[in-house]
């Protein structure tokens, strides 16, 4: 009679083995196409463009880039972060915990946008403005201050996004 492999050998991990590498060379990807963002790469911006494409991952990096900033603004640098980890999650089994957190990541970065919005004066926040040439909180951060979080007035809307 043939005896089974013992119960301590690890379960085939092959497609989250990929997964998780997939989700850090994207993470790892975004990065570099957020950093070196020009806004002249994009002919939604100005006119006429860049001779050549000064992003670091090419065209397609600048559209990339361009749209993040445009929907998340500020925001939008928290992305490779959170695929970092939730490669590393699938890379490691005691990150697991990770797979189920990702309403909680998008929350995260809700409140980040909304913040930024909500913070747009601020010197920083104006150099930020300066070099992304977006709303610092995005599409989405001014339309979640205009539409819900202007009811609350400035001390209110950071509670409730320090909560959340």
């Amino acid at each position: 009679m043939a005896r089974r492999g013992s119960s301590s050998s690890a379960p085939p991990r092959g497609f989250a083995d990929v997964l998780g590498i997939a989700l850090i060379s994207g993470a790892v990807l975004l990065l570099v196409a957020l950093y070196s963002y020009d806004s002249k790469d994009v002919s939604a911006t100005t006119t006429p463009t860049n001779p050549s494409t000064l992003n670091w991952i090419g065209p397609a990096g600048a559209w990339v880039a361009y749209g993040l900033f445009f929907l998340f603004g500020g925001a939008a640098y928290l992305m490779p972060a959170l695929l970092f980890l939730f490669g590393l999650s699938y890379l490691f089994q005691f990150m697991a915990y990770f797979h189920r957190r990702w309403i909680w990541a998008a929350v995260l970065i809700l409140c980040c946008m909304g913040g930024l919005d909500l913070y747009s004066e601020t010197t920083f926040l104006t150099r930020l403005h300066d070099n992304i040439e977006q709303p610092v909180g995005g599409w989405f951060g001014l339309t979640l201050n205009h539409l819900l979080f202007r009811h609350f007035g400035t001390f209110g809307a950071t509670v409730l996004f320090l909560t959340l």
